[in-house]
């Protein structure tokens, strides 16, 4: 039988706020993690709550093809790491576009912190959003859907992961610290966090409504009906 105390603790967050958001009108929300590790996620109830997170998108995994383009077009660093002259303009240009179009917008992709530094300057008022997912989970995709060894998926993780805490270190930017597993436990604390955080203006209906995308396995990236009921009826019998 479970103990009082364990009975009444308080539910642990899925997310902490490591930089408090500004209060800007205007903001770029950069979603960032493993591929695999939930930004599809992220990025989709970002999108459901109306964020411009693309103009091409991908709605299987709610990633902007036209920054997809950019990253994955070689060459794109020289030998120091950073981005070639070129590619750098390419990248201040697709900013400038969106910062134009949109007052709040973003995006994800598995490898945007390979340019982010170096563009950090031009977005408005940037704010950071990394999940974390159980990295055997990650690999377990990897191997499956890519084909890739195993051990040599599960050490590409770490070294993400890695590449991922400098940036939190290094990067002064507001920032928010997301758990994927967490999240799919309590969704709408999750939604609550990332609403306040992103600035947006989700009821508690609206929270309720998304939470129906926080779940796994997803094969849409939009929400479902059916799953919205049961995953309702599954998150309300769950006290943790």
């Amino acid at each position: 039988m479970e103990s009082k105390a364990s009975a009444s603790r308080e539910i642990e967050s899925p997310c902490d706020v490591l930089r408090p958001s500004t209060s800007s009108a205007e903001r770029t929300l950069c979603v960032l993690g493993l591929g695999g590790g939930g930004t599809s996620m992220v990025a989709g109830c970002l999108r459901l709550a109306g964020v411009s997170m693309g103009e091409r998108l991908n709605e299987a995994n709610n990633e902007d093809q036209e920054f997809h383009d950019l990253i994955q077009s070689r060459p794109l660093l020289d030998g120091a790491g950073n981005l070639l002259p070129e590619r750098l303009e390419q990248f201040r240009a697709f900013i400038e576009i969106r910062n134009n179009r949109h007052p709040v917008w973003g995006w994800k992709h598995p490898e945007t912190l390979r340019v982010l530094p170096q563009v950090l300057d031009r977005l408005r008022s940037p704010h950071l959003l990394y999940i974390f997912r159980d990295v055997h989970a990650v690999a377990q995709r990897n191997h499956k859907r890519l084909g890739l060894d195993h051990p040599l998926s599960l050490r590409a993780s770490l070294g993400h992961l890695t590449a991922m805490v400098n940036a939190i270190e290094q990067l002064s930017a507001p920032t928010l610290l997301i758990s994927y597993e967490r999240c799919l436990r309590h969704p709408e604390k999750f939604l609550r966090v990332l609403s306040s955080f992103c600035g947006l203006e989700l009821t508690q209906q609206d929270c309720q409504d998304l939470a129906s995308f926080v779940r796994p396995d997803r094969v849409s990236g939009e929400i479902d009906a059916q799953a919205r009921a049961r995953d309702r009826a599954y998150y309300s019998s769950e006290s943790d």
